[in-house]
């Protein structure tokens, strides 16, 4: 099990002090990276910063993971992460785009800077002086002699990108207004050596010929063998109109190069750049049913390790870490313990509440049979899954909504078959009557709620309110017909499977969850977008918002306690928009106190609890934004 470096995070309430909960985090493994190191002295140590969890770090060569964070920010979303060559225990990570922090430990500790004014894009470090960096940020090109504590304004109005000859730390090369420029006394003075282009979007330099430079111009890819004079474009072997978003040069071999691209996965030469061929053997395609070819979109830097053979690793923007030990002729994923999956659901098999299941962003769906502590994937590869649910009484039947349909596995998810399909429309939940397996009901995004009355073999849509978003939907537990599904400002009611609907006069703000008291289902709560927690006690004719309880300002999560009903949790957003963790209630919502100082984000975005209460389960991140998997916790 990963052992996890916690840190303090959240919003707690006035008057009111955390509860010390011991939360872990095991997986599911992959999830949003960045950027990635390679340690040139110890090739098998390798740091990669995510999206919005942190730094982490592996000694084994990708195989295994630990989070490197103590010192980041809670939710820390890494954009540059630079390690010193000279002195590889250095590091530097750009945290929410304008802070640096350092660290002087391999990433055992960090420690921040003030915050610049402007907006650090990219960052190099010169490779024979570790305290001496190169940014570039809106207004130009900043250097700093002093490891980041102080800059100073270069004379060059760069925002482009920005690179450094591996072989001769005096010279650089960064782009101006789409012309290439070249210093040879580290950013003193600079020469113009190209023309004007539309504009410079990468720059790469041969690792052992400082004259020798790549740069990439939208699509195309331009080389120079005469320090940045006289360049020409490489052709050959590109597919149409390829989008280059990042270059890697072997250092043990610099005629071989790696690309990647926005949607067509990796391409390799093998002499300088003069030909090129695909190498996408491995990566994941993503799910996109109107697209015949394959789609490798979310490749995010690829870095060559300087050790025998050359392995390649990339960063990907939903799946972690992919590492190639044949040069790229295949790819597979390393992200055992790397823990940045932004989940949208989770939920407890109530015959076996060890057993929990993960709806990912871009990842599929995973599955535990061990309480969270390991995690292995169930399929759906490439989807955006939305929501997840079992079957009440048919064990290993699992459905899932996803952003191509709705999907049931009588397997527990080892293989899937869509039984509902929508075009251009993703479904956004899934709920299965408790007293009735046959009744499924599913909500989508602007096509309102489709029902199944005969366990999802056919399905019907109601004409009320048809292009409604549905963002939760509760069935009574002993009448398979009443229902309420909250859709844009309101809470409708059925009694007949969802033919007509009763329709409360007031309109609310969005509801994004709602559960029913277990022992008495007309005691409701919701969880309302930027109006925190309501109740009623009517079975939803009447609501009442819960005002001045502590609980998040926003509210999108929500679990009851099965025999404690008074007793609740939620997660959400303050007025400013952080997020704010997980909270807890004993009084039936009067009243919230924080549990999530121990946790190591506050992207809690969705709960699920055993049958028991005894286990909490909190999904982080939501939407394309946060991540850092499932946490768990013991909580009565």
């Amino acid at each position: 099990m990963l052992a996890v470096a916690f840190v303090a995070g959240g919003t707690i309430p006035a008057g009111s002090a955390p509860e010390r909960i011991a939360w872990t985090t095991n997986g599911p493994d992959g999830g949003g990276t960045t950027y990635i190191e390679i340690d040139p002295r110890s090739p098998s140590t390798l740091y990669v910063g995510t999206t919005q969890a942190g730094v982490f770090r592996s000694t084994n060569g990708g195989r295994t993971w630990e989070r490197r964070s103590n010192g980041l920010p809670p939710n820390a979303a890494v954009g540059p992460l630079e390690l010193a060559p000279s002195d590889p225990s250095r590091l530097y990570a750009v945290v929410g785009g304008n802070t640096l922090f350092t660290s002087t430990d391999a990433g055992a500790t960090w420690r921040s800077f003030p915050r610049l004014e402007h907006w650090i894009t990219r960052l190099v470090v010169d490779p024979s002086q570790p305290r001496t960096l190169y940014a570039t940020t809106d207004p130009g090109l900043i250097k700093s002699t002093d490891g980041g504590q102080t800059w100073s304004q270069l004379l060059l109005a760069s925002d482009g990108p920005i690179a450094i000859a591996p072989s001769a730390p005096n010279v650089l090369y960064a782009e101006v207004s789409g012309r290439l420029w070249r210093s040879a006394d580290r950013g003193a003075t600079w020469t113009e050596k190209t023309g004007s282009f539309s504009s410079i979007d990468l720059i790469a330099v041969d690792p052992r010929n400082a004259d020798i430079v790549y740069f990439i111009v939208t699509t195309d890819l331009w080389k120079s063998a005469s320090g940045g004079s006289s360049p020409w474009m490489i052709r050959n072997g590109w597919p149409p109109n390829p989008r280059i978003e990042n270059f890697a040069i072997d250092p043990r071999s610099p005629s071989t190069i790696y690309a990647g691209t926005s949607n067509d996965g990796v391409f390799r030469s093998r002499d300088g750049g003069a030909t090129w061929e695909q190498t996408a053997s491995g990566l994941a395609e993503l799910a996109i049913p109107s697209v015949r070819r394959p789609i490798y979109e979310g490749i995010r830097e690829i870095e060559v390790s300087p050790a025998a053979g050359s392995p390649v690793y990339l960063t990907h923007q939903y799946r972690g870490v992919y590492m190639s030990d044949n040069g790229g002729n295949r790819w597979r994923e390393a992200n055992g313990g790397l823990t940045a999956t932004r989940v949208w659901a989770v939920e407890v098999d109530r015959h076996t509440p060890a057993v929990v299941y993960a709806a990912t962003y871009m990842n599929g769906v995973w599955r535990s049979a061990d309480g969270g502590r390991h995690w292995t994937r169930r399929g759906l590869t490439g989807r955006t899954v939305t929501d997840v649910t079992l079957d009440p009484v048919r064990r290993h039947v699992v459905w899932a909504a996803t952003s191509t349909g709705l999907y049931r596995s009588g397997n527990d998810g080892r293989t899937w078959k869509r039984r509902l399909k929508l075009k251009d429309r993703s479904v956004s939940v899934v709920a299965i009557a408790p007293s009735n397996r046959r009744f499924i009901y599913a909500g989508t995004f602007e096509r309102g709620l489709y029902r199944s009355w005969n366990g999802g073999r056919t399905w019907s849509r109601p004409d009320l309110r048809p292009m409604d978003n549905v963002s939760a939907i509760v069935v009574h537990p002993r009448r398979p017909r009443t229902l309420w599904v909250a859709v844009n400002g309101h809470v409708l009611r059925s009694h007949d499977g969802g033919v007509t609907y009763l329709e409360h006069p007031k309109e609310f703000p969005t509801a994004k969850a709602l559960v029913l008291d277990p022992r008495n289902p007309r005691t409701q709560y919701m969880a309302a977008e930027n109006a925190g927690i309501y109740r009623s006690r009517d079975g939803g004719a009447n609501w009442t918002e819960m005002k001045d309880t502590g609980a998040p300002y926003s509210t999108v999560g929500l679990a009851i306690d099965p025999r404690h009903p008074r007793m609740l949790y939620t997660c959400g957003w303050d007025r400013d928009g952080n997020s704010a963790g997980v909270y807890r209630s004993v009084d039936g919502a009067h009243s919230w106190t924080n549990i999530s100082a121990q946790m190591t984000t506050t992207f809690a975005s969705t709960l699920a609890i055993t049958p028991s209460g005894r286990r909490l389960y909190v999904g982080s991140g939501t939407g394309d934004s946060g991540g850092g998997g499932v946490f768990a916790a013991t909580v009565r």
